[in-house]
């Protein structure tokens, strides 16, 4: 059993018989909470070149099943290449309303100084911790 900082998944109810100087009550699980709705890496595509300039990261923000909000709370980027040991972690915290979140990178050629190969994926977290990694 899961008790949170919120009212809507704790529900407390009252049992027969009730005492004078006060009751019986029982907790109720609330369903069990759910990860965040799956979703997809939009831009770069795989296997596309990135020269020099600005990149942008795109992918969808789809939510959270879970009440009382139905967010997510944070992205957590990471990049990595098989050669040398690289591995790079940026945080983002998406606005409500946007359908797509972007991660936008003004100095991409200091972070990824060589060429080669990278990988990238991005994890979303709901606000119980439940994550989903995208697809």
């Amino acid at each position: 059993m899961r008790i949170y900082n919120y009212f809507f998944p704790l529900l407390i109810f009252w049992t027969l018989p009730l005492f004078a100087c006060g009751g019986r009550f029982s907790i109720v699980n609330s369903p069990q909470n759910q990860k965040p709705r799956p979703f997809a890496l939009l831009a770069p595509r795989d296997n596309e070149q990135i020269a020099e300039g600005i990149v942008s990261f795109i992918w969808e923000n789809r939510g959270d099943p879970n009440p009382p909000d139905f967010k997510v709370r944070s992205y957590v980027v990471n990049f990595w290449s098989k050669k040398k040991g690289f591995g790079k972690t940026f945080t983002v915290f998406p606005k409500d309303t946007n359908k797509i979140v972007q991660l936008k990178l003004n100095n991409f050629r200091r972070i990824f100084n060589r060429r080669g190969k990278y990988y990238w994926k991005v994890t979303a977290y709901n606000v119980e911790g439940n994550y989903r990694t995208s697809e």
